[in-house]
């Protein structure tokens, strides 16, 4: 069986424009997760998978990193979120925030996952702390006392992972 491949062409400026709708894509997805977040308390699925798949598929980070990154992300907050169900008795993190941290995972790699979530953390202990200052708060935790609150980390997430995906392409970060 003989196979014959003629010569092949590919229009660059065409990949190119794909990729950066592909770019443009995620970002809008992860912005629009952390607004239904914010306001809902709420990572829908759908938006959730796709996020994570077009990280998967198409992160400029090389494909094993993606993988690596995806579990490692997702693995560390849900081992977090299972300590603190047993040390508390009271989910602390929703599995829609694991599932958020999977496809951020897989678009910044697994070394620097640890850096996205420090990054996420502090902004969203800086968050807590402002919004504790100006006294507001989830509409469903307004009366509750301070140290039982919830808070939506979806919006940390994705703001740690826009940080962290713009150090990248500015080369800071590998």
């Amino acid at each position: 069986m003989t196979l014959v491949v003629e010569r092949i062409t590919v229009d660059t400026t065409n990949l190119q424009v794909f990729l950066e709708v592909i770019v443009y894509l995620f970002f809008s997805t992860l912005v629009l997760l952390a607004v239904i977040d914010a306001k809902t308390m709420r990572l829908p699925d759908p938006l959730t998978f796709l996020l994570l798949i077009l990280g998967v598929i198409f992160s400029p980070i090389e494909p094993g990193n993606r993988v690596a990154g995806m579990v490692g992300a997702s693995g560390l907050l849900f081992a977090i979120a299972e300590f603190f169900r047993w040390y508390r008795g009271t989910d602390g993190l929703g599995f829609g925030d694991v599932k958020l941290a999977a496809g951020c995972g897989a678009w910044v790699g697994l070394p620097n996952v640890g850096p996205l979530l420090l990054v996420s953390a502090t902004l969203a202990l800086l968050g807590a702390l402002c919004a504790r200052g100006i006294g507001v708060g989830a509409p469903s935790s307004q009366a509750m006392p301070w140290n039982l609150r919830r808070i939506a980390f979806g919006p940390y997430l994705g703001f740690g992972t826009i940080v962290m995906a713009a150090l990248q392409s500015m080369q800071v970060l590998t």
